[in-house]
């Protein structure tokens, strides 16, 4: 039961933090079946650039559909460095030309799959899932060859690399020259490129300190994930669980949210109590467990605790 603990915790957090677009519960209205093209686009948005822009752009404007499914990825083993919440904010102003054709949501425990077949109930028509040349090496052939599914392929080089050859497919090239992990580095720097993130994003991430390379708190913020950690072990018993990768600079929520993911993982927790898990955790992600407020740090042990116990 301590194992479950710990994914229902994460999982909450997540959903909740991030705003009401959760999986099981999407918002908007239903639309007749057929009466709109529908795609899907999931991401880590770590953070998200003008690249990803474009092909949302893109799959609007070149290829007609009326709307694109953004989902932020939450599943281990990633690590990002911002937590969902933000990472949530940071696509509404990365996008925020064609904010009233994308959907925001979250990426649930059951993964992307159950995601997208969610979508496709709530719009009641076949959804077109967008993919990048690794993306597609990774799905089964099976599932690719299936005349039911749609795809939208994003190609590195339109002319050189091979594409796919199945029924029910839009191909364009993506853009060139854009990386989450170039951005990151670059912010790291103090270097807000306007070539790469909208006006919006970039003062999002300055107003709330997202990938800012501090190296006089970093023993700071080293100390704190430690004992954060060894709280977290101490309220759910995870005794003998190592503790996830530590990675400097990285945001306080984001470290605590890789908890739960990380023992979601590691004590293999299953799918079906990681919602609860994430859930319970939401106090622990925002306040953490060794707040100098005595109330604000009783409130969350309280949480995790009475979880634990039942």
């Amino acid at each position: 039961m301590k194992t479950w603990l710990l994914a229902y915790l994460s999982l909450t957090l997540l959903l909740s933090v991030a705003y009401s677009s959760s999986p099981s519960k999407l918002e908007g209205a239903t639309l007749p079946e057929g009466s709109k093209k529908i795609a899907f686009y999931p991401g880590s948005f770590d953070p998200p650039h003008k690249g990803h822009a474009h092909i949302v752009d893109t799959i609007l404007n070149e290829f007609g559909f009326d709307k694109v499914v953004v989902a932020v990825n939450t599943r281990p083993p990633k690590n990002y460095m911002v937590s969902i919440a933000d990472r949530v904010e940071l696509v509404k102003r990365q996008f925020g030309k064609n904010i009233d054709k994308i959907e925001i949501v979250i990426e649930p425990p059951e993964g992307k799959d159950f995601l997208k077949k969610t979508i496709q109930q709530k719009y009641q028509t076949t959804v077109w899932s967008a993919v990048g040349s690794d993306g597609w090496a990774g799905i089964p052939q099976k599932i690719r060859d299936d005349a039911a599914n749609k795809w939208i392929y994003i190609t590195r080089d339109a002319g050189s690399e091979a594409l796919p050859k199945v029924a029910n497919i839009h191909t364009f090239k993506g853009p060139v020259g854009y990386s989450s992990t170039k951005v990151r580095k670059q912010l790291l720097g103090s270097h807000y490129s306007n070539k790469d993130l909208s006006a919006a994003t970039i003062k999002y991430i300055k107003d709330n300190n997202l990938y800012i390379a501090n190296q006089q708190t970093l023993h700071i913020n080293k100390a704190n994930f430690i004992k954060e950690w060894k709280h977290f072990q101490y309220v759910y018993n995870f005794t003998d669980l190592p503790p996830p990768e530590f990675k400097d600079f990285q945001q306080p929520k984001a470290w605590r949210e890789n908890f739960v993911r990380h023992a979601i993982l590691k004590q293999q927790i299953p799918t079906n109590q990681a919602q609860k898990l994430w859930d319970s955790s939401r106090s622990f992600i925002k306040h953490g467990g060794i707040s100098s407020n005595a109330n604000c740090y009783k409130a969350v042990r309280n949480t995790m605790v009475n979880f634990v116990s039942e």
